[in-house]
């Protein structure tokens, strides 16, 4: 019998791709403002980086994300992928009102993903799958391409307040 990732019992689907339509379903229909504000992403930087893009709570009041926007601009789909992939993760840790993913408090849920990850990188693999999926998925939408693009041009260089937009 293959791997089973316990997370897609949670939300009543069989796989990795029906767990970011799912997803990605809540957000279909709104602005990239508006999807900012649903996923509590409450600032976004957007500067050079060495990665691609990250995301860290503010205590509960939500994220911080980072986008990487290096000085040789590498495309919209490489930004709508690393922003997709990012915001992926802002179900995972979940400070909104979807069902949570682990059901724990945030100490609870680090120290059993490091476990977790350390017993099981098929168990992170799956997560960061699910992650591109969704974002790929994310990204097909070429209104969403072309919001994030306007946005970024808007906003290079400078860490924004998405709360006061």
């Amino acid at each position: 019998m293959g791997y089973h990732w316990s997370v897609l019992d949670l939300y009543g689907v069989s796989s990795s791709h029906e767990l970011a339509e799912l997803f990605l379903d809540s957000l279909l229909g709104k602005s990239l403002l508006e999807q900012l504000k649903a996923r509590r992403i409450i600032q976004l930087a957007i500067k050079p980086f060495l990665f691609g893009g990250g995301i860290c709570t503010i205590e509960n009041l939500g994220f911080s994300m980072i986008l990487n926007w290096p000085f040789q601009p590498q495309g919209n789909e490489y930004y709508a992928t690393n922003f997709g992939h990012e915001l992926f993760h802002t179900f995972q840790f979940n400070l909104d009102n979807m069902k949570p993913m682990w059901g724990e408090s945030r100490e609870e849920l680090y120290k059993r993903m490091v476990n977790r990850i350390r017993k099981s990188k098929r168990y992170y693999r799956e997560l960061e799958n699910c992650a591109e999926t969704f974002a790929f998925l994310w990204a097909s939408y070429s209104d969403h391409r072309n919001q994030l693009e306007e946005f970024i041009d808007r906003f290079k260089n400078s860490v924004v307040d998405v709360q006061s937009l």
